[in-house]
C-alpha cells in the first residue's frame, strides 16, 4: 500500500458535506496505521485512536466509542482482531461497525462467523485507498 497524499483543500471541502464519524484504527504495523490515518482523515473521518494490540483496542474503544473500527485480523497480543472486535461489540451499547483488513483469506478465521454479519466487512490486502473508502462507506451505510 503506498502512502496517500493528504491535501488540506480536499479535507476542507469535504468537511462541509459530511458529519465526522469516529474511527478507531487497530494495526500493529505503525507505518500502515499512520497511512490509514492519513487516508481516513483526508476524507473527513475523525481518527479517535490508534491501537496495536487487542487489549489496547478494547480499552480505547470503550473510551472513544467509535462508529467504525478498521481492524487488522492478525495483531499483537493474546487475542486476534476477530476476538477483539467481538469483545468490543459486547461491551458497547452502540455496536461499532468493523472493517477487517487482512492479507489472509476470511476462511482462515472461522470464528468470524460468531459476529453479526451485518456489523462487519472483510477487505483483503493489498487494497487501494479507493477500495478502503468504498468498503468504509458500504459498512457504515448497511
Amino acid at each position: 500500500m503506498s502512502l496517500y497524499p493528504v491535501t488540506n483543500a480536499r479535507r476542507q471541502s469535504k468537511a462541509k458535506s459530511k458529519a465526522r464519524l469516529k474511527v478507531l484504527i487497530v494495526e500493529d504495523e505503525r507505518l500502515i496505521a499512520e497511512n490509514l490515518k492519513f487516508i481516513v482523515e483526508d476524507h473527513n473521518y475523525e481518527v479517535v485512536a490508534l491501537a496495536s494490540t487487542a487489549e489496547e483496542a478494547i480499552r480505547k474503544a470503550k473510551q472513544s466509542k467509535p462508529d467504525l473500527i478498521l481492524m487488522d485480523v492478525r495483531i499483537q497480543g493474546e487475542l486476534d482482531g476477530v476476538q477483539a472486535a467481538s469483545r468490543i461489540q459486547q461491551s458497547l451499547a452502540k455496536k461499532p461497525r468493523v472493517l477487517f483488513l487482512s492479507a489472509h483469506a476470511k476462511e482462515q478465521f472461522p470464528h468470524i462467523d460468531s459476529l453479526d454479519s451485518d456489523s462487519f466487512l472483510y477487505l483483503v490486502k493489498p487494497y487501494t485507498p479507493e477500495d478502503l473508502l468504498a468498503a468504509m462507506e458500504s459498512i457504515l451505510n448497511s
